[in-house]
């Protein structure tokens, strides 16, 4: 007959009673609930709110920061600049030789002088020099130089579009004016000498022109400002205009007849 080993018996001490078991889940679990009726007690202090906590550390910034908003749409190009006041164009002519401003207006005095373009399409494409002339006006004296239109010659805006070609002046400080053929000084008055050629201007081609162009002055003088004509070659009219100084001057041009203005400061 077999026997059944029996268990080995407990080890003493490994084991508690079931009550002191017991005793000791209640104890632990009175515990929690009084620390959790604590913190709860404390969460609730007046003495700590969130206004008063630290505010967490934060990553440095990185100078970037969002755009303001604004109620009013994107504009889709930027604003454009207010336009200068429009200043009087060399293209229109004034209204009156006699007239006492000066041709261009008061914004165009200067004494910085270079080819002058006018583009006009009623001017004539064939002139010859009819009359010189020189007068004063309380701020300025003005030379006029004043053509005949050649007889049968259009006018620029009568050309065709490839063809046109605008009046033009050359126009310069010199030391010294010089005959325009044989390079040799002519006599002008003057300290300062401001040297014209003058474009769409040629010898007369009728007997009626050439009459008129040998009875024309060669020169003229009023005050500081004398005028000589240095006479036309090939299609280009010089004159010499011999000042006391250098001056602030303007020049434009006037219609009916075709009359170059030469305006010069005072």
């Amino acid at each position: 007959m077999s026997t059944i080993p029996s268990a080995s018996p407990r080890r003493r001490g490994r084991c508690l009673p079931l009550r002191r078991a017991v005793g000791g889940a209640v104890f632990l679990t009175l515990v929690s609930l009084g620390a959790l009726v604590l913190a709860g007690c404390t969460l609730r202090s007046p003495d700590v709110t969130a206004d008063t906590q630290s505010a967490p550390d934060l990553p440095a910034s990185t100078g970037l920061s969002p755009a303001p908003q604004s109620d009013q749409p994107e504009s889709s190009s930027p604003s454009e600049p207010t336009p200068a006041p429009q200043q009087p164009s060399p293209q229109t002519p004034s209204a009156s030789e006699d007239s006492t401003s000066p041709i261009r207006g008061e914004h165009y005095w200067t004494r910085e002088v270079d080819t002058i373009t006018f583009e006009d399409l009623a001017l004539p494409t064939s002139m010859v020099l009819r009359d010189l002339r020189v007068g004063e006006h309380p701020t300025f004296y003005r030379v006029v130089l004043e053509f005949d239109t050649i007889e049968g010659t259009p006018l620029i805006g009568d050309m065709p579009e490839h063809a046109r070609d605008p009046w033009r002046v050359i126009a310069g400080w010199v030391d010294v004016p010089v005959d325009q053929l044989s390079g040799f000084p002519i006599e002008v008055a003057g300290n300062a000498f401001l040297d014209l050629n003058i474009s769409h201007t040629f010898m007369p081609d009728s007997p009626e022109l050439a009459a008129r162009y040998r009875d024309r002055p060669t020169e003229v003088s009023l005050g500081p400002v004398e005028v000589v004509n240095n006479y036309t070659f090939e299609g280009n009219t010089h004159i010499a205009i011999g000042l006391d100084t250098q001056r602030d001057i303007q020049m434009g041009y006037l219609l009916e007849p075709a009359r170059l203005v030469i305006d010069v400061k005072k």
